[in-house]
């Protein structure tokens, strides 16, 4: 048994000659499953199907919203749907984000306002997008033969992608400019644009998700999610020398800096927290709660300095 687009198919197989013997029969319909492509079923040990249902229950669905910093909330025109690690351009009129909640399953880029959306041509499958440098261009993560690499292409029409030269990995993170890129592979690194020139962050068990990492609007810095021995912590990283600075005091995860470069936003459990931030030198003080609203998944991602988004 196998599973395609979230339904479950069935087909007789010969365990000796390593050989179908029939044709495929879809068995169940809406079954659970993750961007990587992993369903949620099982069997027992006397055979019996065990699923968990998916459309309406998976990771991201919902619907984008504006939330302000009171809380109050401005819907955009897009519908309930599973928009999986979704982020707001830098001009703050579309999202890329995963969708495995349609047959057409992949990277989607939709339009806030006008509520259409298009699917990016990839031929294999990919993970965790990021837009590279301007409203334009989407970077990903794209399956090869020998691993994953990071591709691009552009994200107002359909068109073969192209490999980011010099970088090979997974989870990245790109800086504003689109000149820099963060990856975890066996450390966190960070990648000089054009060329691929590498460099190593001294970082204690980095987060590996993409989320998990943003650039300062300058690039000067990178808030980062790592692990302290006790739990999960927002540093700031300097992206040139060795300074480092906590800035989450019980716990925080996928860090986001406000686009004037002066505030850090993170997540604490489901409370969105707020931290002023000076950067010569960096300094921190005690984080507060941002927003009223509280929230799941995806996080906020800042687009305008009066608001936030979810």
């Amino acid at each position: 048994m196998y599973s395609r687009d979230g339904a479950l198919t069935a087909i007789p197989f010969d365990l000796e000659r390593l050989q179908a013997t029939g044709p495929p029969v879809k068995v169940l319909d809406d079954v659970l499953t993750e961007s990587s492509g992993a369903a949620q079923f099982s069997f027992s040990a006397a055979g019996t199907l065990v699923a968990v249902p998916g459309r309406g229950l998976g990771e991201g669905v919902g619907t984008p919203v504006w939330v302000d910093r009171r809380g109050r909330v401005t819907p955009t025109a897009l519908k309930v749907a599973q928009y999986r690690t979704a982020r707001l351009s830098p001009d703050g009129t579309r999202i890329v984000s995963m969708r495995t909640d349609v047959a057409d399953a992949g990277l989607w880029v939709h339009d806030l306002a006008r509520g259409t959306g298009i699917r990016l041509d990839t031929p294999s499958r990919t993970l965790g997008a990021s837009w590279f440098g301007s409203s334009d261009r989407v970077i990903y993560q794209s399956e090869r033969p020998d691993g994953w690499t990071l591709a691009e292409q552009r994200a107002t029409c359909s068109q073969q992608e192209t490999d980011v030269a010099g970088v090979r990995g997974s989870g990245a993170s790109v800086s504003a400019d689109g000149r820099q890129i963060a990856d975890v592979q066996t450390g966190l690194k960070i990648y000089s644009l054009p060329g691929g020139t590498m460099r190593d962050i001294d970082v204690v068990r980095p987060n590996p998700a993409g989320n998990s990492r943003a650039f300062s609007p300058d690039g000067r810095f990178l808030a980062i999610t790592a692990d302290d021995g006790a739990r999960q912590q927002v540093w700031v990283h300097a992206t040139q020398g060795v300074e480092r600075w906590q800035v989450s005091v019980d716990g925080g995860t996928m860090p986001r800096w406000h686009p004037n470069g002066r505030e850090l936003l993170y997540w604490r459990g489901r409370q969105l927290m707020s931290v002023p931030v000076t950067t010569g030198p960096v300094s921190a003080p005690e984080p507060r709660p941002c927003c009223s609203k509280a929230a799941s998944t995806p996080p906020p991602t800042m687009s305008a300095p009066t608001g936030c988004g979810s």
